[in-house]
């Protein structure tokens, strides 16, 4: 099974990637290129997301990095991805990051 990590507007950060080498996971996908941006507050990353990326910018990220893997894929997601992931996209296997 491949896994593939979508970040919340927090990013790729140290606790994240922590928990994707508990899953095994392949592939994180962040809206920041991998650059853990250092956010103090849940509001301050949302505020830099909604001004620099988008949702639907950042949705063509993930379905883009999800294209190029060739077996069965497992989507898990949280936040902002949540909102862009489904249902427009239901053909993916998902589940809700908590």
């Amino acid at each position: 099974m491949d896994i593939i990590v979508a970040s919340d507007v927090f990013g790729k950060t140290s606790e994240l990637i922590t928990l994707c080498e508990d899953l095994d996971t392949i592939k994180i996908i962040d809206p920041y290129n991998g650059i853990d941006m250092g956010f103090k507050s849940e509001s301050e990353a949302y505020s830099y997301f909604m001004a620099h990326m988008r949702i639907d910018a950042y949705l063509a990220i993930i379905l883009k990095q999800v294209e190029q893997i060739f077996t069965t894929v497992h989507l898990y997601y949280c936040l902002a991805a949540r909102s862009v992931a489904l249902p427009r996209h239901s053909s993916f296997s998902a589940s809700l990051c908590r």
